[in-house]
């Protein structure tokens, strides 16, 4: 019995002293070591946490700017039905989604890219629809404060694709002065952009499209002028009357 006695305390001595042992190993390589001393396990510790909070307010980005886009399209869809009480709504609506989003886009100026920045060219395409539709005139870019320069620049392309169906509705309503405004804000547009040096980037793609636009309003344009033409020939033949008796016997006798 004395014997198992003395077989425990030095188990429990034993115990005792490796533990103090692994404390005195711990501190001596730093607390976060890894148990062979050569990496931080803290430092990963970290990285992993800032990683997974950057994916959740990625993910958070991702979702709220899908809002923003949707209603931008929306207020287009409205502008263009001549409802212009709710388009307003929806871009205002717009607007404070898209600010409620701005703290964590400064805080991380690379979660702007993609769908934030998107969202952005599609807000500022619905206000500049907006603008042009009650001034007849483009929008400034110091009136659109929440875009950078590319997302302006990308609204107003995207305006003119735009300005092109709007321009289809009035040439069917025989509006040629309509026309002719878009036409030539568009040639406008068109001569500023060609100072530009877009490289191969998004903005590249979207105006390399513009002058496709550009000939599609000459063609309308060329299109009402024939129509016009040929109804002011109508009208010229119908106000002249009838030929006299005289005239017209003389004319079948030659």
């Amino acid at each position: 019995e004395s014997s198992v006695k003395r077989s425990r305390s030095r188990s429990i001595t034993c115990r005792c002293a490796r533990e103090k042992m692994g404390v005195g190993e711990k501190r001596a390589r730093g607390e976060g070591q890894s148990s062979s001393g050569l990496l931080d396990e803290a430092d990963f510790e970290r990285i992993r946490g800032d990683l997974q909070k950057y994916d959740l307010q990625r993910e958070k980005i991702i979702k709220t700017s899908r809002d923003v886009q949707k209603l931008g399209k929306q207020a287009i869809f409205s502008l263009h039905r001549k409802d212009f009480k709710r388009a307003e709504e929806q871009l205002d609506k717009a607007a404070r989604t898209a600010t409620s989003l701005l703290p964590l886009v400064e805080a991380q100026p690379t979660l702007r890219q993609g769908s934030y920045s998107n969202a952005l060219e599609e807000w500022a395409e619905a206000k500049i629809f907006q603008h042009y539709l009650s001034e007849g005139t483009l929008m400034p870019s110091s009136k659109l404060p929440f875009c950078n320069n590319e997302e302006y620049l990308g609204g107003v392309l995207d305006f003119c694709g735009e300005l092109n169906r709007f321009c289809v509705q009035r040439a069917t309503a025989r509006d040629e002065a309509a026309v002719r405004s878009c036409r030539d804000l568009v040639e406008d547009i068109m001569d500023q952009y060609l100072k530009f040096d877009f490289r191969n980037s998004q903005l590249r793609r979207k105006y390399d499209g513009l002058k496709y636009t550009l000939k599609n309003m000459e063609t309308m344009l060329y299109e009402l002028s024939l129509g016009a033409h040929k109804a002011g020939q109508v009208k010229t033949k119908i106000g002249a009357g009838p030929e006299p008796e005289g005239k017209r016997a003389k004319a079948e006798e030659d």
